[in-house]
């Protein structure tokens, strides 16, 4: 359902809501829900908007163990560049192919002419709007409920229950 970058986001999206939110209560000691919802959303969108500007890793985590890789920006675009296996750096011959691989990705993009590069980025973009609306509606395709309280890192994180909101109508079939 989610691309690789809506996975991120997806991640983004519940650190957010676990992690760090304070000050939010209704009344006493009882944190006020919608006011998470909103302060965690309003944090992802600042952190979606930065996002092309940061370099990040990525471990994808499958049967045959992990990858991970480093996404970089390059010429308006990301390219995902492995840089290590089941956490373990890369063999020379395998980090020569990488790096081989790099080189050509940079090679070819600075070679495009405008309307490729163009077209590129333009691809990019809808697919970053497109995962960013999928992630914006989960807070309207649910009602958030609060479970408690648990460690998340060096934090105190609320918990939440999300359960399907009644009558919610997506705006779009991907949604």
């Amino acid at each position: 359902m989610f691309s690789a970058g809506s996975r991120s986001l997806l991640c983004v999206l519940v650190a957010c809501l676990t992690a760090g939110v304070t000050g939010v209560t209704a009344r006493g000691d009882q944190p006020d829900v919608s006011a998470i919802m909103a302060r965690s959303l309003d944090a992802m969108r600042a952190d979606w908007r930065a996002a092309p500007n940061y370099e990040h890793l990525e471990r994808d985590r499958t049967a045959d163990g992990t990858k991970t890789y480093a996404s970089k920006m390059i010429e308006g675009s990301p390219y995902a560049e492995l840089v290590a296996i089941d956490n373990r750096p890369l063999a020379p011959a395998t980090r020569a192919a990488e790096d081989a691989k790099l080189r050509a990705v940079i090679t070819r993009r600075q070679a495009e002419t405008a309307n490729e590069r163009a077209d590129r980025i333009r691809k990019y973009d809808e697919s970053r709007q497109h995962d960013h609306k999928l992630i914006e509606q989960m807070a309207e395709a649910f009602d958030f409920t609060l479970v408690g309280k648990q460690p998340f890192a060096s934090r105190e994180a609320y918990v939440l229950r999300a359960t399907p909101r009644r009558g919610y109508v997506p705006p779009t079939l991907e949604a």
